[in-house]
């Protein structure tokens, strides 16, 4: 299941949040999918970061210059794991 079908579902949102206080399931949950969009853009740069880097690197190939390239790809790898740890915790179902 991709970040976009579950942002469009917030199906982990909708059933946790209803066990809560009725008062603050609602803004809770509006925050949960707010959280959920954020993560699918800073995937989508994310991704976009790392094919720019990987492009940049094969024309560098020889050159001192390429390991600028690869210090920003190690940035975007370690960002993509950030944002798989972030998503195992939207996405508890996923992750089993």
């Amino acid at each position: 299941m991709g970040i976009a079908y579950s942002i469009l579902n917030a199906g982990p949102c909708r059933t946790k949040m209803s066990k809560l206080n009725p008062e603050t399931a609602g803004l809770n949950q509006v925050r949960c999918l707010e959280l959920r969009k954020l993560m699918h853009e800073l995937s989508n740069v994310t991704t976009g970061i790392l094919i720019s880097s990987g492009l940049l690197a094969q024309l560098l190939t020889g050159d001192k210059r390429r390991r600028y390239c690869e210090q920003i790809n190690e940035a975007g790898e370690r960002t993509a794991a950030l944002v798989r740890q972030a998503r195992a915790l939207l996405y508890p179902e996923e992750h089993l």
